[in-house]
């Protein structure tokens, strides 16, 4: 007796699905992988970096130099460099005198600093002048920081009836506010009265 089979799957020259060409992308990808070059210098083709000697970079270096010179036309000028040990002793006497002006700056700087804490200099305001003007030393004006102040000049605490004056006007609908600002000046005619007359019981000025 024949068994009946099914096909188990889709037969060979079936068009292939969307997702079957994705996949044959990604497989052409991890195929054709790429490295990156190194940052660290050019490399033979183990990827590894050449050592390369201090005289080696000496000799090249003077090499650029000697034919950015024959550009400019300054090549034949008798005060450069004829070898590249010429320009190495060039630039180490040039380090060796950036580091003796160096070391010079510094010792002066340190004597300086020696020389302040032995001998502090006290500074004075004015040099020590005294102002008997009672006015501030910088804008020359009246304020709580001066040394000397006229008390005939100074503003007290607003006396009780002061600050209940307002509350006794809101019947007129009145805005609160505090009590303006005033000195606590007395008239000359009455500077010579005696004080218990001039202030009232809770210590305004009549």
């Amino acid at each position: 007796m024949a068994r009946d089979r099914s096909p188990s799957g889709p037969p060979s020259n079936a068009p292939k699905a969307p997702a079957a060409f994705r996949r044959h992308l990604d497989e052409q990808q991890s195929l054709n992988l790429t490295y990156p070059k190194s940052s660290a210098g050019p490399g033979s083709w183990t990827q590894s970096k050449r050592w390369v000697s201090d005289e080696t970079k000496e000799r090249a270096a003077y090499q650029k130099l000697m034919q950015s010179l024959h550009y400019l036309g300054a090549d034949k000028s008798p005060s450069l460099p004829q070898t590249s040990s010429e320009l190495t002793s060039f630039r180490v006497a040039q380090a060796e005198s950036k580091g003796r002006i160096f070391g010079e700056k510094l010792r002066r700087m340190e004597e300086a600093e020696a020389q302040k804490q032995r001998n502090p200099q006290h500074l004075e305001v004015f040099h020590g002048l005294d102002l008997a003007d009672g006015l501030s030393p910088v804008f020359a004006v009246l304020n709580c920081f001066n040394k000397y102040q006229d008390p005939k000049q100074q503003a007290g605490w607003p006396s009780v009836a002061e600050f209940k004056e307002d509350g006794e006007k809101r019947a007129a609908r009145y805005g609160r506010y505090f009590p303006l600002p005033r000195l606590d000046f007395i008239a000359r005619e009455s500077e010579g009265e005696d004080a218990a007359c001039l202030y009232t019981s809770d210590g305004s000025i009549k």
